[in-house]
Formats: C-alpha cells, structure tokens, sequence
C-alpha cells in the first residue's frame, strides 16, 4: 500500500473475495472512514476492495510522510489506533450479518 485513504465525503463498499469466488460484503463506509490502515500496520498487499456507491472524495497521504512524521504524533496514533479498534469490533459484530450478502460473481 502506498499510503492512506481518508474518506471525507459519500459512500463506499468493502468487500473481500472468499475462495468458493464470491464476494463477502464487508462493511458500508461513511466520512471519516480510513483505508490502507490494515495494510499500512501488518505490511501485507491489499486484502479487500472498496467500491464507491455514491460519488466520494478520499484525502491520501503518502506513506513516507505517514512514516516520518504522523507516527510521531500521539494524537494521530491515538486516531489511528481507535479506528481500528472501532473496525475491529464492527467486523466481528456483523460478521454474521455480512456472511448473509455474499454475492456470485460468476
């Protein structure tokens, strides 16, 4: 991943593809929602895809900067690290509901 995607305005989509090629409907995102984040932390390529369901804007910062100067900062850290708190237990909460969207792509 290059850097982070902030959504500040629309609607977005998260879906991953399982393994039987369907997609799993992940989550609906809403500003101020934060992309790349997973990938950023646990250094893996891409995991899911987002798609916009309504006309969005996203700010992007690049990952140097993110590296050099945002990881210093303890409110951004604090920021970061709620979101994916927040995300974490969404995901599982809706885990059973989400597994309920699954759509064929064949």
């Amino acid at each position: 991943m290059d850097g982070l995607y902030f959504q500040v305005e629309g609607r977005t989509k998260v879906s991953s593809s399982v393994i039987t090629g369907k997609t799993l409907l992940l989550r609906f995102c809403y500003p101020l929602s934060i992309f790349g984040d997973i990938e950023f932390w646990q250094k893996v390529v891409v995991q899911s895809q987002v798609e916009a369901v309504q006309p969005s804007t996203f700010l992007f910062i690049d990952k140097r900067i993110v590296e050099t100067e945002l990881m210093k900062d303890p409110v951004f850290l604090n920021k970061l690290l709620f979101h994916r708190i927040k995300n974490q237990l969404a995901f599982f909460r809706g885990r059973k509901i989400g597994e309920l969207f699954v759509n064929d792509t064949t």
